[in-house]
């Protein structure tokens, strides 16, 4: 399915299937959200199995089922396979944080994505769906021996080029930890933004009955979030936009958007994270300044509207955005010749998604 941001983006109205699943999508639902999901349901002409489609591979399906029951209206099968998607994600989540304590009390361990929002920004951490834990960590080797003691083995199966510098761990009960040993995963962009070393700077402390654990400060995990939904994922994943909506809502009164601004700056990560934040607060209205948004937007260029639908549409769409997210056509011929010299298998996939890339422009 194609990204509803970047649907957003270019103006394209949502299936009504797409409408349901944006409104349910969030914790909180307005009068104007109900009203404009009973106008939807009075229609009549919605496919609920689309529905339960866009919510799984969306991976908001606790999120729709919570609120559905609240709107009323769908069909009974529709809700028991919505209720059963929930409840295994509620068993699963469960499991996650029974086995995390020890892990979470680590001061060299830097918690990242869904673990932390789960436990953080949702009212219920079953809400949120996350298929393994994100870890920053220091030492790589001395975090693998503490894994180890407690039945996780590293993936056998994972290729280390040099490129990502991450590595996967799994139990028996296939709980996955994802360790890492720099901020984005892959040893090039941490070289470009230097975003690593901050994000361990001003570590915020959370607690969850028996868990407590670091993750990184309002701004550093804001522009986290952004990197990691512009880049890794071509801006593909309603749940990503979904965490940032709830994180802004929570935090909207201590984010410190000045210091985000400058962070950016210095990182050179201004346009992954205006657009992020742009889709976002066109999808949910989410409490963006205007004027964050407004100095943000000096980063945009006249062909964004063609690239996001190339993104969207292309084979490897997280090359793409790795290519087209930097800040300056400058820092994107770096990133290019760079991998050239250091990752020349990386450097292959860019040359052919790239192929592809023009060979659809020509075409049409």
């Amino acid at each position: 399915m194609s990204s509803l941001a970047l649907n957003a983006f270019e103006g394209k109205e949502f299936s009504p299937e797409e409408e349901i699943v944006s409104i349910c999508a969030r914790q909180k639902l307005t009068e104007q959200d109900k009203q404009n999901y009973r106008s939807i349901a009075a229609s009549g002409n919605i496919d609920w199995d689309k529905v339960l489609g866009v919510s799984e591979e969306n991976q908001v399906t606790p999120l729709v089922y919570r609120n559905l029951q609240v709107l009323k209206g769908f069909p009974d099968k529709i809700f028991m396979s919505l209720r059963e998607s929930a409840a295994r994600t509620m068993a699963r989540n469960t499991l996650i944080l029974s086995r995390m304590e020890k892990f979470s009390r680590k001061e060299d361990a830097l918690f990242l994505k869904g673990f932390p929002f789960a436990v953080d920004v949702y009212e219920d951490p079953s809400l949120r769906e996350f298929s393994d834990v994100d870890v920053l960590v220091r030492d790589m080797d001395a975090f693998g021996r503490v894994l180890s003691e407690e039945g996780f083995h590293p993936d056998d199966n994972e290729e280390d080029d040099g490129y990502r510098s991450q590595r996967t761990y799994a139990d028996k009960d296939g709980l996955v930890i994802d360790a890492h040993v720099d901020a984005i995963g892959r040893r090039l962009h941490s070289e470009m933004t230097g975003l690593g070393e901050g994000m361990w700077e001003g570590a915020r402390h959370l607690e969850y009955g028996g868990l407590k654990l670091k993750t990184p400060d309002l701004e550093h995990t804001l522009i986290f979030q952004a990197v990691h939904l512009a880049m890794h994922h071509g801006f593909s994943g309603l749940k990503w936009l979904v965490d940032i909506n709830e994180f802004v809502r929570r935090y909207e009164n201590e984010i410190d958007w000045e210091r985000l601004l400058e962070l950016c700056s210095k990182y050179k990560v201004k346009r992954p994270v205006y657009y992020t934040l742009l889709f976002t607060r066109d999808l949910f209205d989410t409490p963006v300044p205007e004027k964050v948004l407004d100095r943000f937007s000096r980063v945009r260029r006249p062909l964004d509207r063609w690239l996001f639908r190339k993104i969207k549409n292309s084979f490897g769409t997280d090359y793409l955005a790795e290519l087209f997210m930097f800040d300056t056509i400058a820092d994107t011929v770096k990133f290019v010749f760079l991998s050239f010299v250091k990752y020349p298998g990386h450097f292959l996939c860019f040359g052919r998604i790239a192929g592809k890339v023009v060979r659809a422009a020509v075409s049409k």
